[in-house]
């Protein structure tokens, strides 16, 4: 999806990433889907909630709550700090109450659910999850949308959201991106990969379209994996021509070391 590396550089191949082992590379596996995407709010980014996904610009993910009081099951936050390197913390969900981060984030990267603060016995949530930037609530739910910054909704126990920002301390690779509708509808929809270099603007990278009398999905493999620099937002916008579309977005990053 980006290529925001000193030219001079040469992208790894696949196996050239798999020899790095033990020194630090990892995999990232991203996944999201948008179960509604409409012609009047089309172009929306894939992820739970939906429509328009707002990026912060300080470390002010600060906030997490539920829309059933239910929820006390301890989460872990996955994202970046201040200094947009990786942190992972866990909260206990106290219902529709606040709960505060101790560490707050600038990125977010995804939310899961680990286990029950009583019994210690996993417990599927019983509402929608939401982490955003302190704002006013109504039974646990932003009243702002635009301060969410990631959405868990019951029965999944975790996000589902195809954006990724890479850390402080890595260089990213793209090695892999898939594509696919997500309902029975007659539908045609286009997708469109992006990247931000740190300090920069969107720029598409990957284009594409799934449709229910063509392909209904698409992939792409990478043996020359796509170099992305640290600090970079990677996400996804999709299109589509009748309402209510979903469609679902993965791509693989394997993470290393930066220079």
């Amino acid at each position: 999806m980006s290529h925001f590396i000193n030219q001079n550089r040469t992208s790894p191949t696949v196996m050239e990433l798999a020899s790095f082992g033990s020194n630090g590379l990892r995999a990232i596996h991203k996944f999201g889907f948008n179960s509604d995407v409409d012609t009047t709010t089309e172009p929306e980014h894939v992820w739970d909630y939906g429509g328009d996904y707002t990026y912060s610009t300080t470390a002010a993910i600060d906030t997490i709550s539920c829309s059933s009081v239910a929820d006390t099951q301890n989460i872990a936050v996955i994202g970046l700090d201040e200094n947009w390197l990786e942190v992972t913390q866990v909260v206990t969900l106290d219902g529709q109450t606040k709960v505060t981060l101790p560490t707050p984030l600038i990125r977010v990267s995804r939310m899961v659910n680990i286990s029950n603060d009583q019994t210690d016995i996993a417990a599927d949530l019983v509402g929608n999850c939401y982490l955003y930037e302190d704002t006013a609530i109504s039974g646990g739910v932003p009243t702002d949308p635009a301060m969410i910054r990631a959405m868990m909704q019951n029965g999944n126990n975790q996000t589902l959201m195809a954006l990724y920002t890479i850390p402080a301390n890595y260089t990213g690779y793209i090695v892999r991106w898939t594509a696919a509708i997500a309902n029975k509808s007659a539908t045609k929809m286009e997708f469109v990969g992006r990247a931000r270099d740190f300090g920069g603007v969107f720029t598409n990278q990957i284009l594409g379209s799934v449709s229910d009398a063509g392909s209904s999905s698409v992939s792409n493999d990478f043996p020359i994996p796509i170099a992305i620099s640290p600090k970079t937002d990677v996400d996804v916008l999709a299109y589509t021509d009748t309402n209510n579309s979903g469609i679902y977005i993965t791509f693989d990053i394997m993470l290393v070391p930066a220079d």
